[in-house]
């Protein structure tokens, strides 16, 4: 069910206060923890947060806390003891008093409309530097929250263009758009943003030819940044002098320190969660539009998706029954551009990361990572389930447990094991949820998948997921160990050299899809028509 705006709890609060009695670095470490578990909850119900302020009282020490999209920044001690720490506590709530609605961490452009009980939220058209030009549409529901204190803060509502059709709850079907809110990594000028999903959008639209993926990704209506005065970024609430601390910090720490820019589009075009499908034929059929849908944007528009995921595949209502629908283009970049794999956030969720995405590779993405998780993901879902029909008790022991437990590195490592041979493939597929309906065909499904990913290959060094160490090309003599200049190993990745034949391959995995399709829909129609014949 959708979330309402008027859910109780944490929706009034301006800012949250833990106080400890003690003063001991670890009560202050406590106190800290416990704000940034509030703040996560306040995200989650305040969809016109952008910012979170927060204070730690620990004994008579006090410090005020900002939380933004990536940093958490603390005030120096204000001593109550002190006439001085008492003045700064006190210069800090006259300042919350008076200052602008954006400086305590508010988004005036989404406001709480008390006349019609419902949400105004304003979008900018593409282009317009100054966020003038703005169309205003209304909400009463939103169906993504911001739940973490940390990342892109995505939220998404269903909207409309006049507020009494919000009120009305007027259906889905008969609005088709959502708004999206998130604050991306990105550049600081616009004409340098080469990740930007409304230009990807909109690039889609105008170059994806004919009517053949009408449904299967949204449709871009407006927006782009955010402006309030200024661009809305996260340089620009803490300032450039902050913001140049916070950065050599972060190279002190051997980390970037990357640029947030908070981004608003409405989209026509609403899908429904995975969790709705009833089967595994449904969930092929579903998957295959996705990939079908992703296919033709990497031909046509030359733009890679590079988040194949649970949350960005849904399902849709079709004609004949059921489809799928490809979404969130945020970590979308051009194909053809150098060093599309160099990037500071990592792209996915561990379970569905290829394992180039794991390792951080330096080779460049190609269809194929996608491919890779859209297999992660099938075994996922047939071994998880993807809802509670679905869902299974047993899961200790699990094999694939090793896909989402330890580091990224750890998980690239057990990936390759899995994935290198047939044998190895079959403990994952053989774990699949026997009580899910039609599993079997998803469980043949992957096989062949896995096999024209991994294995299907004339030549060797294609075939695989293991690294293949070709030795350390030295004599075998007595002065073997002595050899002062030995040449060095050569070591080949399967994974990287693969990608070189992305084109050919990615054609393969999707015929196999489009044929499991086209089984998956016969099966459902007849089972629609056997049905139909035994009630009249």
């Amino acid at each position: 069910m959708p979330r309402r705006f008027d859910e109780p709890s944490y929706r009034r609060l301006f800012a949250v206060v833990e106080a400890k009695g003690g003063s001991t670095p670890a009560d202050q470490t406590d106190a800290f923890e416990q704000l940034i578990l509030y703040s996560k909850n306040m995200y989650a119900v305040q969809h016109n947060r952008r910012l979170l302020w927060g204070i730690t009282a620990c004994g008579a020490v006090v410090k005020a806390c900002l939380f933004g999209p990536n940093f958490m920044l603390a005030s120096t001690e204000m001593d109550l003891g002190s006439e001085e720490g008492r003045s700064e506590l006190v210069r800090l709530i006259v300042y919350w008093s008076f200052c602008e609605l954006d400086k305590l961490g508010y988004d005036p452009s989404v406001r709480f409309n008390r006349e019609h009980g419902c949400m105004e939220i304003d979008v900018a058209p593409p282009g317009n530097g100054d966020g003038t030009g703005k169309q205003t549409f209304y909400s009463c529901e939103v169906i993504t929250v911001a739940e973490r204190v940390f990342g892109r803060h995505t939220r998404c509502f269903i909207a409309h263009r006049d507020p009494a059709s919000a009120i009305e709850r007027v259906k889905v079907a008969k609005s088709g758009i959502i708004i999206k809110d998130a604050w991306p990594e990105a550049a600081e000028h616009a004409k340098d943003d080469d990740r930007d999903e409304a230009r990807y959008l909109r690039k889609i639209h105008e170059e994806l030819p004919g009517d053949r993926y009408d449904g299967m990704y949204p449709e871009f209506l407006e927006g782009g940044r955010v402006h309030l005065g200024n661009e809305d970024t996260t340089q620009q609430f803490v300032g450039d002098s902050v913001w140049r601390q916070l950065n050599e910090h972060a190279e002190r720490e051997g980390e970037q320190m990357a640029l947030r820019v908070h981004k608003r589009i409405a989209m026509k075009g609403i899908g429904k969660p995975l969790k709705t499908i009833s089967s595994c034929l449904e969930l092929i059929i579903v998957v295959a539009d996705v990939m079908s849908c992703h296919s033709g944007i990497v031909e046509h528009c030359n733009i890679l998706h590079r988040d194949i995921s649970t949350a960005n595949i849904l399902a849709r209502d079709t004609a004949d029954g059921i489809g799928g629908m490809l979404i969130d283009f945020d970590m979308a970049v051009d194909v053809d551009r150098k060093g599309n794999a160099v990037r500071t956030e990592r792209t996915g969720t561990y379970p569905f990361m290829s394992v180039g995405n794991l390792e951080g590779s330096l080779h460049n993405r190609t269809a194929l990572d996608d491919w890779e998780s859209l297999l992660y993901i099938l075994c996922w879902l047939g071994t998880y389930g993807w809802n509670t029909a679905t869902s299974r008790t047993d899961i200790d022991d699990l094999e694939i447990n090793d896909w989402s437990e330890g580091t990224p590195t750890k998980i690239a490592r057990k990936k390759r094991q899995h994935l290198d041979t047939e044998e190895a493939f079959a403990i994952i597929s053989r774990q699949f949820n026997s009580d899910i309906p039609d599993i079997e065909p998803l469980q043949r499904l992957v096989k062949i998948l896995r096999k024209i990913l991994i294995n299907e290959h004339k030549d060797n060094d294609l075939k695989g997921a293991l690294e293949k160490d070709l030795g350390d090309n030295v004599n075998l003599n007595d002065d073997m160990f002595l050899m002062p200049n030995p040449e060095p190993k050569v070591v080949i990745d399967p994974f990287k050299n693969r990608a070189e034949k992305w084109k050919e391959i990615s054609q393969s995995l999707l015929g196999v899809l489009n044929m499991a399709t086209k089984s998956a829909k016969r099966i459902l129609s007849e089972r629609r028509s056997n049905q139909l014949q035994k009630t009249i």
